[in-house]
């Protein structure tokens, strides 16, 4: 399963970029109002890239927010933070998340227990370690993130993923700059990560004009 990956140490627009990009963002699904920065122009970015490999269209959001292009011809899922922003394609539903590894608060385990299975919770608590702790949070953390996205809803739905749901996925996680990437799939992942960024944009606005 190929991963497109956007990090913010190696992507910087000049504003002319910039311009040609916004200009897309109607039919990238938009932005928030005033938002701008790192995060929306690698998401807008990648979705443009999406839109490319679909021949065209535009990008739709189902009832639970999730990301679509009419008769698209693979599936897609699409997941950002700070440092990196990355989109799975996959023939088969697919949901992606990425999560920095920092260490952990109450909110970060009040949030766990919230949206996954209650074994998770326990599991990330029963770490020896403090590095062990982190790790083990983000990977529950993506894991489950991945598999709402997957399943279509998201974390539009309240209230934990049930563990038999949690266990219909099937997993596969890798380590970039500081970050947790998980795919959740209904066959294995095996991800291949590729790094993408001005160069990808210029052709990607070349071919879409």
């Amino acid at each position: 399963m190929k991963v497109l990956i956007v990090s913010r140490r190696r992507f910087a627009l000049e504003a002319e970029e910039k311009r040609a990009l916004y200009c897309w963002a109607d039919r990238l699904g938009g932005t928030t109002a005033g938002n701008s920065g790192f995060e929306t122009e690698a998401s807008l970015m990648l979705k443009l890239l999406i839109l490319q490999q679909c021949g065209g269209g535009e990008v739709h959001r189902s009832r639970w927010g999730k990301p679509f292009v009419v008769d698209q011809p693979f599936r897609w899922s699409l997941s950002h933070d700070r440092a990196l922003a990355c989109v799975a394609m996959s023939p088969a539903p697919v949901g992606i998340d990425v999560e920095q590894i920092v260490p952990l608060s109450e909110a970060h385990l009040a949030a766990l227990d919230h949206a996954a299975p209650e074994a998770l919770g326990r599991w990330v608590r029963q770490s020896a370690t403090r590095r062990q702790s982190m790790l083990r949070f983000a990977l529950a953390w993506t894991a489950t993130e991945a598999a709402l996205k997957a399943s279509g809803e998201g974390f539009a739905v309240k209230g934990a993923l049930s563990e038999e749901d949690f266990r219909s996925w099937r997993y596969e996680s890798k380590m970039a700059e500081g970050c947790l990437i998980t795919c959740a799939c209904s066959q294995l992942p095996r991800l291949s990560l590729q790094f993408v960024g001005r160069e990808h944009l210029a052709r990607a606005l070349e071919a879409m004009a």
